[in-house]
């Protein structure tokens, strides 16, 4: 639990995981907050009560940390994937916008569009 978060997310980034992937741990790790929030915080045993209020609330706080970091991970993912694409978009565009000079334009104009469809 107390891994260095950052440096664990970053071997997984590595690994190019899909969405799916993402989805998967941050799925995980509500299951497991449901799980803990539905412990019993104090425990019996024989003629003592065991108070788990302070780990109930340590585990709940790393997992809502591991929550936050893999959110911010994949919304750092996928904020690079749209700034990729929109670049993408706009040197198509701009390619598009000109008016072909010869017979050569032309013909890589229509490749583009191609390649668009």
């Amino acid at each position: 639990w107390k891994h260095d978060k950052t440096a664990l997310l970053e071997k997984f980034v590595k690994t190019n995981p899909t969405y799916v992937d993402y989805e998967d741990k941050l799925t995980y790790y509500r299951k497991l907050l449901v799980q803990i929030q539905n412990e019993r915080p104090v425990m019996d045993i024989d003629f003592m009560q065991v108070s788990c209020y302070e780990l109930i609330s340590d585990l709940q706080r790393e997992v809502n940390l591991w929550i936050s970091v893999i959110g911010k991970c994949v919304y750092d993912v996928a904020k690079h994937a749209v700034l990729v694409l929109n670049d993408m978009i706009a040197d198509k565009r701009d390619k598009l916008g000109r008016t072909p000079e010869d017979l050569e334009a032309l013909k890589a104009m229509v490749r583009l569009i191609g390649e668009i469809k």
